[in-house]
């Protein structure tokens, strides 16, 4: 896209985009996770490609977060998937 084509459009953009614009130039986007999927641990595994034991021993000492959803229920999100494939370690204080 050109800039003279960029231009036009935030001429015409809606205030929502607008807003949105504003946040990104000022740094201060909250980005919504891209997806809500939640795998049990057995479906964790399949999608890194692991043991069931693996992933629990990374959940057992806090280097993948979990989800509770009820009592004795825990999930983890897509999210947190795609982390640990990208080999991108936990925050400090991140934690379940």
């Amino acid at each position: 896209m050109t800039t003279d084509i960029r231009f036009a459009k935030i001429l015409v953009a809606p205030p929502d985009t607008l807003a949105i614009i504003d946040s990104v130039l000022e740094g201060t986007t909250h980005h919504e996770p891209a997806s809500v999927r939640l795998f049990t641990l057995s479906g964790a595994a399949r999608q890194l490609n692991m043991s069931r034991s693996s992933v629990w021993r990374m959940v057992k000492c806090g280097s993948i977060r979990t989800v509770k959803i009820r009592d004795n229920a825990k999930r983890i999100a897509e999210t947190e998937l795609i982390r640990i494939a990208r080999g991108i370690p936990l925050a400090a204080g991140g934690g379940q």
